[in-house]
């Protein structure tokens, strides 16, 4: 995977994979305005994030809208099926994508990138406690291709964010960051390599 960089905060991530490449964009927003003219898998991958991204943020939405009910209110019975609908198709947006292109490294990156979601008729600390048990179900470590891709270390880093709260005192959120990051070192450790890659990024990543 390449990078791009337009300015400190506009840039392109885009896969390179023995095919020519040809894109258009505007640096005003490279990401939104964003047209793969040429490559199969560049048009594959960014066409699936977009949809992923766009899902992501209505299922989010949705969670808090039904925090707001009561779980037999009438209201929240639409939330959860609309959740579930949106869910669904999503999944199998993603499952095709990666069925169809299996060996394609756009597959490899949207199964990582693809995040669990938890069961919106759960509590709050019921949804917590799945996604975070769930967080590197489609994450294979051993895989040394996605090393260099931002795949691994955004998983890491969204998985670290799963143990942040606003309650928690200093010494609190400390060892529940101890907890994440043992995690992830019981997880890197199915190969010397990855656990290698991981303990760098743990001590340089967030310099």
């Amino acid at each position: 995977m390449y990078k791009i960089v337009f300015n400190d905060d506009q840039y392109l991530d885009f896969v390179f994979n023995h095919e020519n490449i040809e894109f258009e964009t505007s640096v005003h927003d490279v990401q939104a305005s964003l047209k793969v003219v040429k490559s199969e898998e560049n048009q594959l991958y960014f066409s699936t994030l977009l949809y992923y991204k766009e899902v992501k943020e209505k299922l989010n939405m949705l969670l808090q809208l039904k925090d707001l009910y009561t779980a037999d209110d009438v209201f929240s019975k639409q939330i959860s099926d609309e959740y579930h609908t949106k869910l669904n198709a999503l999944n199998e947006r993603i499952n095709t994508a990666i069925k169809n292109n299996p060996k394609s490294y756009a597959a490899k990156l949207l199964k990582v990138k693809a995040e669990q979601f938890p069961d919106c008729d759960a509590n709050a600390f019921t949804r917590t406690n799945s996604v975070r048990s769930r967080w590197f179900d489609n994450v294979d470590f051993s895989d040394t291709s996605l090393f260099y891709s931002n795949a691994f270390t955004t998983k890491i880093i969204g998985y670290l964010q799963q143990f942040t709260s606003k309650y928690y005192s200093q010494e609190q959120q400390m060892q529940m960051f101890k907890y994440g990051i043992d995690t992830i070192m019981m997880k890197a450790k199915v190969s010397t390599k990855a656990y290698n890659f991981v303990v760098d990024f743990m001590i340089n990543g967030f310099e």
